[in-house]
């Protein structure tokens, strides 16, 4: 499966001269934990509750964001995103398509997949099972 098949395109953003509550308050109001930082179309940071809460939710989205920005293409498959984030201990990638930025993939959405797909692994062993007893009746 590829990133662009499990990644989240409804993507906050928001600059790095924003004051930190400003940062709070979108991500409580949209129910999330990272937002990506942007500085004249360009990728510059991510920010997460996290960062926010070590400054105390005081000054600049800029002073508390990560810059460096680890990034994965659309077109990378899931297992990439799963283990730069598993290697780097990280909960959010940013994701891109060539330079623009295309979306975000978290640690939940990895675990999403995971879940669907072991429910339908139980279901084709299941009907396995089913076929096999079946044939020797």
């Amino acid at each position: 499966m590829r990133i662009k098949e499990a990644m989240k395109t409804s993507v906050k953003t928001i600059t790095a001269d924003r004051p930190l509550d400003e940062a709070a308050d979108l991500m409580k109001r949209f129910g999330i934990q990272h937002l990506v930082v942007m500085e004249h179309g360009a990728v510059v940071g991510i920010l997460s509750d996290g960062d926010i809460a070590r400054h105390e939710g005081r000054g600049l989205v800029g002073t508390a964001m990560t810059r460096g920005v680890i990034t994965v293409d659309v077109d990378d498959l899931i297992s990439r995103a799963a283990n730069v984030m598993r290697g780097k201990s990280i909960e959010c990638l940013v994701v891109t398509h060539g330079t623009k930025l295309a979306g975000v993939i978290t640690t939940n959405d990895l675990l999403e997949i995971m879940g669907q797909t072991g429910h339908r692994e139980r279901m084709v062993l299941r009907d396995r099972g089913r076929r096999h007893s079946r044939a020797r009746s």
